[in-house]
């Protein structure tokens, strides 16, 4: 749990504001509340783009937290040996969870994990995404859903993207009355593990809402060659 004073979840500033700084000097801006096109985010958002593509500390941080819980501190501890000294020093004491890090820093603790704990068998990133969709959606971002409305609630993919990502958009299309398609364009960098967490986390959101027998599968995805990530969603009402 992080001291009271350095809690960064609320991606609204406040008294939270200059834990939203990151290492360039720049505030995280929130798209929902300011809106991507006005000129301090879009500065932001310009700068950001030139240094690389990076992440939200929440990423990171229930990484974290699914290590601790399901395999101990001490295995959180080698999965952090395992990194190099720079990304040891970054995520080894505190992790701010509105602060951008770089896409790689993610990674290579992905690699990590999976080769430690979770035997080369990258399925167990979705245990990691549904994870964090719990955390995240019991609390900072609780307001984004919409129970008992599924449909709603992957409407705001592209507004939900944006919080967690800082280059890159995604679409939703409806499909149907229990199904759509969920297509994320533009992103600088991408991986498997990055996708299958992306399939975690949608899968207990919308459980979340109200949707039973969620069904996500991913039809074409840029780390294995695609032009795109798309995932086809499917559920019972």
């Amino acid at each position: 749990m992080l001291p009271a004073h350095d809690r960064s979840d609320d991606p609204g500033g406040g008294a939270n504001a200059d834990a939203t700084r990151g290492d360039r000097g720049f505030r995280a801006c929130n798209p929902a509340s300011i809106g991507a096109s006005s000129p301090r985010c879009g500065a932001a958002q310009r700068e950001r783009k030139v240094l690389g593509m990076e992440i939200k500390g929440l990423i990171l941080q229930s990484r974290k937290e699914f290590v601790v819980d399901n395999f101990g501190e001490e295995a959180w501890n080698r999965v952090l040996a395992k990194l190099p000294d720079d990304d040891r020093a970054k995520l080894g004491d505190l992790i701010l969870t509105a602060r951008w890090y770089p896409f790689e820093i993610g990674e290579r603790l992905d690699k990590a994990i999976v080769d430690l704990l979770g035997g080369g068998d990258q399925k167990l990133f979705e245990d990691i995404g549904a994870k964090s969709a719990k955390r995240s959606l019991g609390k900072v971002h609780k307001s984004f859903l919409t129970p008992g409305d599924p449909q709603a609630f992957l409407e705001k993919a592209d507004v939900i993207y944006k919080f967690y990502y800082d280059t890159g958009r995604r679409e939703y299309e409806r499909t149907g009355p229990a199904s759509g398609v969920l297509t994320t364009h533009e992103a600088k960098t991408f991986s498997v593990p990055d996708c299958l967490t992306v399939i975690g986390w949608y899968k207990e959101a919308l459980r979340m809402c109200g949707a039973r027998g969620v069904e996500i599968v991913e039809e074409e995805c840029r780390a294995r060659g695609g032009s795109c990530c798309r995932y086809r969603v499917t559920w019972t009402e």
